[in-house]
């Protein structure tokens, strides 16, 4: 199985990544739209969203996989942490299948600052959640712009997220929540717009409490 890096990720000046936040079932539409016009890749968490083309799924835990793997539709591209491997074996006639991550490296949380090998690998053990990890992976196809969309995070009024219809209720703790907040907050959005990429999101997605002013992210109606 290859690794995803820059030999694999085909050149695009925009990328888009669907998170599973409440905010991306309601701008659907607007997502799809989007993709169309400016001919973006597209990453998403754990499946493919019905109307919308998914390029790209990435997958990293075991029990998500187990569960929408089988729903996939035959010939996708998928990319999983390296931990997941030997789960893939029996799907490598159906799909292409690419790998991330390296054996007993530190997760990407633990990071003071996040690094990048020349050839676009990621030096941890884990990307973090698969949505945090398709928008680092976003930065491989060297976009001119993404478009992040249902980043929402959890909150009193959004204490869920969508998974193909299917609502999902936030478990993690506060201190795990707000180690997320942070590490999104602090340390991925910078990281990607730190290599010249613009970042659009919709009005009304909460990018996680992030200041969008504050970083230069553009809101789009």
């Amino acid at each position: 199985m290859k690794k995803f890096d820059y030999s694999i990720a085909e050149r695009s000046e925009s990328v888009v990544i669907v998170g599973a936040g409440p905010s991306s079932t309601a701008n659907m539409e607007k997502i799809i739209d989007y993709a169309e016009q400016n001919g973006s890749v597209t990453i998403v968490p754990n499946y493919s969203y019905h109307g919308l083309k998914s390029d790209y799924v990435y997958f990293t835990d075991k029990i998500t996989f187990a569960k929408y793997m089988p729903k996939m539709t035959r010939n996708q591209r998928i990319i999983i942490c390296q931990i997941l491997t030997h789960l893939a074996k029996p799907w490598l006639k159906d799909h292409t299948f690419y790998k991330v991550g390296k054996h007993g490296k530190p997760v990407v949380y633990n990071a003071d600052k996040i690094k990048m090998s020349s050839n676009g690998e990621f030096p941890y053990m884990s990307l973090g959640t698969a949505g945090f990890a398709c928008v680092l992976l976003s930065v491989l196809f060297k976009p001119k712009r993404i478009l992040l969309a249902g980043f929402d995070g959890p909150s009193d009024d959004y204490s869920y997220k969508i998974r193909l219809g299917e609502k999902i209720k936030y478990k993690r703790p506060a201190k795990s929540t707000k180690m997320r907040e942070s590490y999104f907050v602090k340390r991925l959005l910078p990281f990607v717009l730190s290599r010249g990429i613009e970042i659009d999101s919709f009005k009304g997605d909460r990018l996680w409490k992030a200041n969008k002013n504050q970083l230069g992210i553009n809101e789009l109606n």
